[in-house]
């Protein structure tokens, strides 16, 4: 078994203490051990055999804390994998309880996804999910966007990643640029920095945004 740490980035992880753990505990032969080091590339590989049929657990602990489906939830107000590949809500896995409703236009569930299955929309305004307005998801302080799309086509117009009606929003333009945009008196005003093109046909769009003594601080996507 081979364990992979990333950062919020996605970049790999050197000299992480990673800790592997099976359910059936002292009846499993764990090699070379149950802690590791994360190597150049963040990995630890593991080699378990037991004398016993049948299905076992594997728990990973990196820094003391689990590792869930190699998500990092501590702060997060909402995380959509959008992986149940059945159903019509895509549920957050926060643990905020910010779950999204399918719109009336039904987005059509794909088995094979960036890792799991996966949602794909028509390009519509009237195909998307929906989460119903909640404290957790408002903009104070520090804000990050984070989405993996698979954009098959760009413009005319912008395609919206993800939004928070009249606050903020992701979204790619008719160029394929990755823009992050926050609401003000005049308009959506652009804090991308210019942003970057979104290669087809899968990208990784991330858009950070922090405000210091009422200055607005821009971080290029």
């Amino acid at each position: 078994m081979t364990i992979t740490i990333n950062d919020t980035f996605g970049y790999p992880v050197q000299g992480a203490e990673v800790i592997l753990a099976s359910a059936r505990a002292n009846s499993d032969v764990i090699l070379p051990g149950s802690a590791q080091t994360t190597d150049e590339n963040g990995q630890c590989t593991w080699l378990i055999s037991s004398g016993y049929a049948g299905l076992d657990t594997v728990a990973v602990f990196c820094g003391g804390m689990p590792v869930l489906r190699g998500i990092q939830r501590s702060g997060a107000a909402g995380i959509w994998c959008m992986d149940e590949n059945l159903g019509a809500i895509a549920r957050d896995i926060s643990g905020n309880g910010n779950n999204a409703q399918f719109s009336a236009s039904l987005p059509v569930w794909q088995a094979a996804g960036k890792t799991n299955s996966c949602l794909q929309f028509n390009g519509s305004n009237n195909q998307y999910v929906i989460v119903a307005d909640a404290p957790s998801l408002d903009a104070a302080g520090e804000l990050s966007l984070y989405a993996w799309v698979y954009p098959t086509a760009y413009g005319p117009n912008e395609r919206t990643v993800m939004a928070k009606e009249n606050t903020y929003k992701m979204d790619i333009n008719s160029g394929g640029v990755v823009r992050f945009l926050i609401s003000s008196q005049d308009g959506w005003v652009n804090y991308a920095m210019g942003g970057q093109r979104a290669p087809q046909p899968v990208v990784f769009c991330r858009c950070h945004f922090r405000r210091e003594e009422q200055e607005d601080i821009r971080e290029q996507c």
